[in-house]
């Protein structure tokens, strides 16, 4: 299964984000998002003060054998911007 999200902003409110994207996941997918989530938003959470917003790409897929994982990949791109979201 596999998973994917893509967010922008203020990174507590990317925090907020995430776990509104988990309540969109069911299955296996959910499951491995649900693993990685806290790790994504400690990291999200390091960003903060000031203007600065981030932009957090992440995905993660495995492979299951019998109920086995038999293969796990998460990657992650962050960025931060100094800078001033206008909506």
């Amino acid at each position: 299964m596999s998973w994917s999200v893509t967010v922008i902003g203020k990174p507590e409110k990317v925090a907020e984000e995430l776990d509104k994207y988990s309540d969109t996941l069911t299955g296996q997918s959910k499951t491995e998002y649900d693993e990685a989530k806290p790790a994504l938003q400690q990291l999200v959470r390091l960003n903060f003060g000031g203007e600065n917003l981030v932009k957090l790409i992440a995905s993660g897929h495995a492979n299951f054998t019998d109920g086995k994982k038999t293969y796990g990949t998460c990657g992650v791109t962050m960025e931060t911007f100094y800078a001033k979201l206008a909506l």
